[in-house]
């Protein structure tokens, strides 16, 4: 995607995944980290750190802390920072532009393992905003799956959320107010 700094002998992989349920599991964490020792041998880099994210990657509520300082120690340092995926750096098309305009600007190369890397820096460019277009259509249409499905079951009478999210969140009250007396 970015163009690598051809002295660079080591690298960063990033991985992410969506949810908290994911990222506990670890299963998607574990393959993306194994695609990107991979192409780090192939590229002949030693792997430095492998920096885990739990975000999604079409909202960001934190401005994703994990990519921001990966990038800014790949900066520091001269690493590539390497990606299963393309995304799973982003699959906001603003955001992946903002982030691979820097990562150019800062002489930071960035490796997806599911995109070929083509030699002229204009085409490779290119592809890239293409496949970050797709990525966010990709995303939008999940979205809106999951509303038509979401609205289909509550027709057929499925209640969804949890339950006892009610019941939880008066428990909660109760013990919040307990520890505020008794601190």
């Amino acid at each position: 995607m970015t163009p690598r700094n051809p002295k660079s002998t080591t690298a960063r992989i990033y991985c992410r995944v969506s949810t908290q349920k994911q990222g506990r599991s670890g299963l998607g964490l574990e393959a993306q980290e194994e695609i990107g020792r991979a192409k780090a041998k192939e590229l002949g880099l030693a792997v430095v750190e492998v920096v885990v994210e739990v975000e999604s990657g079409r909202k960001s509520r934190t401005g994703r802390p994990a990519l921001r300082k990966a990038t800014a120690d790949c900066k520091i340092d001269g690493s590539v920072l390497i990606i299963a995926k393309l995304d799973r750096l982003s699959r906001n098309f603003n955001f992946m532009i903002k982030v691979t305009e820097a990562a150019e600007r800062d002489g930071i190369g960035i490796v997806a393992c599911d995109v070929p890397d083509l030699s002229n820096p204009s085409t490779s460019k290119f592809l890239w905003r293409i496949l970050a277009a797709v990525a966010e259509l990709e995303a939008d249409q999940t979205s809106e799956r999951t509303k038509v499905a979401l609205k289909a079951a509550r027709k057929r009478g499925v209640t969804l959320g949890n339950p006892q999210s009610e019941k939880s969140s008066k428990i909660a009250r109760k013990r919040f107010v307990h520890d505020t007396i008794k601190y």
